[in-house]
């Protein structure tokens, strides 16, 4: 029950700006047509009912997905205890002790970059570079996505690396820019898994080779 309340409490902050807004075009309603107060009235108590009753179901769901990722997270502390496996011709990562928490990469590409765009691909024989979405799932249910490249002709498969202004210019331009992984992030987890680092042993080397800042 205490769960319950948080979740209600948490659902009314979200949407007390849209109870305002229901509220003021009710009022305005009443007031242009006084003949029909109480059919306005019914309207609005039963449009803010359903949406209520939405808006909780959606937080419930959320509250789920953040502790089935709150997980994950500490699954890809341990990447070994994870499982690789063939499933209808491509790779799904099982976590040993739940296979019910999965690594699934997308069947099509989502992006096919131009060659060269970023500084960090440059090293790359092949300039071919194409993004895909993989996906953590609980069951199949997708618990959240993030964003990976294969790049060089599909030798290295890695976290597509944020990207900050490291060296701010005139005119709101910026001079440099730099590429980071963030190495407490889930997705660098997800690539100590699941990565393809042709010639290197893991992301940190492939970050030297690429200029890729790891903090």
């Amino acid at each position: 029950m205490t769960e319950l309340l948080k979740i209600v409490h948490k659902c009314v902050d979200k949407i007390k700006d849209d109870f305002l807004l229901f509220s003021v075009a009710t009022l305005v309603l009443m007031v242009a047509f006084p003949e029909a107060k109480m059919t306005t009235f019914i309207v609005y108590g039963t449009a803010v009912l359903i949406y209520v009753v939405v808006t909780l179901i959606k937080s419930r769901k959320q509250e789920t997905n953040n502790r089935f990722l709150q997980n994950v997270d500490d699954f890809l502390n341990d990447p070994a205890s994870w499982e690789r496996r063939t499933i209808d011709h491509s790779d799904v990562y099982f976590y040993s002790r739940d296979n019910n928490y999965k690594i699934v990469t997308g069947d099509e590409s989502i992006r096919e970059w131009e060659p060269n765009i970023e500084p960090w691909m440059q090293n790359f024989p092949d300039p071919h570079v194409s993004e895909y979405n993989v996906y953590l799932k609980h069951g199949e249910n997708t618990i959240a996505e993030y964003k990976f490249v294969y790049c060089d002709g599909a030798r290295y498969f890695m976290p597509l690396p944020k990207k900050r202004c490291a060296e701010p210019g005139d005119d709101f331009r910026c001079n440099r820019f730099e590429y980071i992984w963030n190495r407490n992030s889930i997705e660098y987890k997800i690539g100590t898994v699941i990565g393809d680092f042709y010639r290197y042993e893991n992301l940190e080397e492939v970050a030297r080779f690429c200029g890729i800042v790891i903090e």
